[in-house]
């Protein structure tokens, strides 16, 4: 997994910025400390020798080490955190690309670490030491200045290869994060659409596998009505056999005893008795070929039944989609007709109620003018009187 910041930056960007940081300090503290030795050196007394440059090279060794210090422990965090969240066929992958963002900033500030701030404060302690005490110190600062210009390459080298190493840290993230995360995602996606393909084409697969077990169950019985069918042939077409072979047998013990009988009795008898029996062979022939015939039709009769039972069943199938279709349209139709027969019910309920109400005040209007009729009545007799 890659770990990413909350402005979505890859982490080896959050640690550049914390060493230009904590470089930047380091600047600060190595200023400061040896502006305060240098006003320290300018205050000793001339003549001690010995003072000035003890205490400068401490300072300097003090900072440089402190610098690498630090400088070494972030990037082998950096390392640590980096491996742990990177896999490994991303690292044959990143080789190809270029350094470009990262490492300009950290080898400026580095450069200014390291030459730039260190070594100045020592040449103006030496330049305000009397000229006796320089000529004693040429040897030594000599010899000094090729320690320090070698522990000064040194962490250079050293400084290049951890920013490389960032750098290729970075490129590395940067890669994951630009190229190899979004294919895992498109994969991923394409994965879920095949997964719900796969599962919808098993579904229907399962749905047909189902309806053929039920088809098959169908055909199964069919099968075995036409097996017995077929057995109930094979044995008429057994028994027709036995008889032939029956009939074969009678045939040749007449003729057997009919050569006994030619050789005791003439000749002309012999052959109409003869032709007798070869009517009645070319009858049995015949009765054996229509029987054969018979066979082959029963056979022919079969494959059709076959034939009619596969067609059935499909004519079948399609009479029981058509009653369906039949039936749910007659559903439809009934919950209609009693949505109507409900709206029908409610008006009838409604008129009803209206002409009983219409009724009775029709009535109520008919006996206030009877009264009025008798009353009126009931005037014309007094009036007639008066």
């Amino acid at each position: 997994m890659v770990i990413l910041m909350s402005d979505d930056k890859p982490m080896n960007t959050m640690y550049g910025g914390k060493i230009k940081l904590d470089l930047d300090k380091l600047k600060n503290r190595s200023k400061s400390k040896t502006e305060e030795k240098t006003v320290e050196a300018m205050d000793v007394e001339p003549v001690k020798e010995q003072v000035p440059e003890p205490v400068v090279e401490t300072q300097e060794e003090v900072v440089v080490e402190e610098s690498v210090e630090e400088v070494d422990d972030l990037p082998e965090l950096v390392d640590e955190e980096i491996v742990e969240s990177v896999s490994e066929p991303a690292e044959e992958v990143v080789e190809e690309p270029v350094v470009e963002d990262v490492p300009e900033p950290v080898e400026e500030v580095v450069e200014e670490a390291v030459v730039e701030d260190v070594p100045e404060p020592v040449e103006e302690v030496f330049e305000e030491v009397p000229e006796v005490k320089k000529k004693s110190s040429k040897p030594k600062k000599s010899k000094k200045s090729n320690k320090k210009s070698s522990d000064n390459a040194d962490l250079k080298q050293k400084l290049d290869e951890k920013d490389k190493k960032l750098s290729n840290q970075s490129n590395e993230l940067n890669y994951l994060t630009n190229k190899v995360i979004p294919k895992l995602k498109k994969e991923n996606a394409e994965l879920k659409n095949i997964k719900n393909e796969l599962t919808t084409a098993l579904e229907k697969t399962s749905r047909k596998y189902f309806d053929q077990l039920d088809i098959n169950a169908d055909l199964s019985n069919t099968i075995g009505k036409i097996g017995a069918e077929s057995a109930v042939h094979k044995v008429r077409a057994d028994k027709l056999e036995s008889q032939l072979d029956s009939v074969k047998e009678d045939l040749e013990s007449q003729i057997a005893e009919l050569k006994e009988e030619l050789d005791n009795s003439n000749v002309v008898e012999i052959k109409k008795e003869n032709g007798k029996l070869s009517n009645e062979v070319k009858e049995l022939k015949e009765k054996l070929s229509d029987a054969r015939k018979e066979n082959i039709s029963l056979s022919e009769e079969v494959d059709k039944l076959r034939a009619e039972i596969i067609e059935f069943g499909n004519y079948k199938e399609e009479v029981d989609a058509q009653n369906k279709k039949e039936i749910d349209g007659y559903k439809e139709e009934i919950s209609s007709l009693k949505t109507q027969l409900k709206i029908k019910e409610s008006s009838y309920d409604k008129l009803s109620n209206e002409s009983s109400k219409t009724i009775a005040d029709l009535r109520k209007q008919v006996t206030k003018l009877e009264e009025s009729a008798e009353k009126a009545s009931g005037k014309g007799l007094l009036n007639r009187f008066r």
